[in-house]
């Protein structure tokens, strides 16, 4: 899935997908959006660039605009009311996506939005009779202010009636801004199904499970979310290589044995002389351990280097480091073995150190990983 601004280009598949929005919330007898809201919004949001999508394959699935400023906050009692805030509005999902997880898709990257901007809440307004988006905000841990906002809407013949409610952000440090500044422009290619960037050290990241998968026609696979933005991130800022699978195209990489990912991953290995590929994973939460390194039972990466890495988190906040228990490295780290001179260490990352409402034990993560990538260069490049 891809996540962008949207532009004007994309105007005339809102208006379609709006529309079938609007169509399906007149039929749950939610009638608060009409013909002129909310697309006649989105040009002056496109304008402004407050007008985010989320698509995959060319296909619009969310849309949503963040906002420094609304109106109709002063109709509320915010708990800090003069604190740096953004304001959610006019997120729609496309009908043919829905209970996708989507909407709460959309709700993390306005988080990255609201620390890129530096906001100590996000703030939003919800129709009283809009039972499901109230439901996704409190299942998402917004808080009900006092207050509330009406405004006749003349099409319908209604007044429509607003409550409020808002989100505490974590307080961020400059380096964790720096952070979501770097991952929210990010500059992959809507179309291509994975993207290569390279650097000066022959050091390679990638990520391969930064989407769902659909594994049949029954099961999604959840997507790991921060592995692509982490390399992305160490790639830029260590000038080093990165490899990231953009979208789901039918097949793991890590549960097959010949594929294209493999093939393109192998080929720039070779010819960009890689030492050292670091293949980031995410781990479910219950899992036991904060990090598990993966090396084929210390066969796909010296001895050394396994230690260098296992010390850089022990020694920088990230204490409970498995080795090969359960996670040995898959299918990746095997072609890459028997097909390259690479090192390779697969890294399965505890949820708790992607979790967006937890951004400076991400930026922990980040930051162990960039320690070692530095006392590896220093060592390898003598």
């Amino acid at each position: 899935m891809n996540f962008r601004l949207a532009t004007k280009n994309d105007l005339d598949s809102l208006e379609k997908m709006y529309n079938d929005i609007i169509d399906n919330m007149n039929q749950q007898e939610i009638r608060i959006w009409h013909a002129y809201y909310p697309f006649d919004e989105f040009e002056f949001d496109i304008d402004k660039n407050n007008l985010y999508i989320i698509e995959e394959y060319g296909e619009i699935l969310c849309a949503f605009c963040v906002s420094d400023s609304n109106d109709a906050s002063k109709n509320f009692s915010w708990s800090k009311p003069d604190s740096k805030s953004v304001y959610l509005s006019r997120l729609g999902v496309n009908v043919k996506h829905l209970k996708k997880g989507i909407a709460s898709m959309a709700l993390d990257f306005t988080k990255q939005i609201a620390y890129q901007r530096n906001a100590e809440f996000i703030r939003l307004m919800v129709a009283v009779e809009n039972t499901p988006a109230t439901n996704l905000y409190l299942k998402n841990g917004f808080v009900k202010v006092d207050g509330t906002s009406e405004e006749y809407a003349e099409c319908l013949n209604k007044t429509i009636t607003e409550y409020g409610y808002e989100l505490k952000l974590e307080n961020l440090t400059k380096e964790t801004v720096s952070f979501f500044d770097i991952v929210n422009n990010i500059a992959f290619e809507n179309t291509s199904n994975f993207f290569m960037k390279k650097g000066k050290f022959p050091i390679l990241l990638t990520s391969i499970h930064s989407m769902n998968q659909k594994l049949d026609n029954e099961t999604i696979k959840p997507s790991e979310p921060f592995t692509k933005e982490i390399a992305w991130y160490l790639a830029e800022k260590c000038n080093v290589c990165c490899m990231v699978k953009n979208h789901d195209t039918g097949y793991d990489p890590n549960k097959t044995d010949s594929d294209e990912f493999k093939t393109k991953l192998n080929a720039f290995v070779e010819e960009n002389n890689i030492q050292l590929v670091l293949d980031l994973h995410g781990a479910k939460l219950e899992r036991p351990f904060d990090v598990e390194l993966g090396t084929m039972n210390n066969l796909s990466a010296d001895y050394s280097t396994i230690m260098e890495l296992k010390e850089a988190f022990e020694e920088n906040g990230i204490k409970n480091i498995e080795l090969n228990s359960p996670f040995k490295g898959g299918k990746l780290t095997q072609s890459l073995f028997f097909s390259t001179n690479a090192e390779i260490i697969q890294i399965e990352t505890n949820y708790k150190y992607r979790n967006i409402n937890k951004p400076s034990d991400i930026l922990m993560f980040a930051n162990c990983l960039e320690i070692f990538i530095k006392q590896y260069l220093k060592i390898t490049q003598k």
